[in-house]
């Protein structure tokens, strides 16, 4: 009604209508809109899944790794005990060596 009685209106509606084309160029821009907005979404969701895939790999992986060292420095822990009580029963350091696998280096710095 407003744009019966308005020149102004009137002009503004043509152009918009111009600029904008037929309904079939609408609806064809709404769709690329629409396909734009679910491959953006798409992508987001599947980077999301990537990096959570990538979390739990590393994290397997990590604990995988720091199970062998821990079970290593373990290992190592327990021949240094054997040879800490070897020390104290005055047992050679060569002997010592030979049976805990620990360098004559390592057992002097036992003491």
């Amino acid at each position: 009604m407003a744009e019966r009685k308005n020149k102004v209106l009137q002009r503004a509606r043509k152009e918009m209508n111009y600029l904008t084309g037929d309904a079939a160029v609408r609806r064809l821009e709404e769709l690329r809109e629409i396909w734009e907005m679910d491959y953006n979404s798409g992508i987001s969701s599947a980077r999301d899944e990537g990096e959570k895939i990538g979390i739990k790999i590393g994290e397997e992986r990590g604990e995988k790794r720091g199970e062998k060292r821990g079970e290593k420095r373990g290992e190592k822990r327990g021949r240094k005990e054997i040879a800490k009580k070897l020390l104290k029963m005055q047992m050679p350091i060569k002997q010592i060596s030979e049976i805990t696998n620990l360098t004559e280096e390592e057992i002097k710095n036992i003491n």
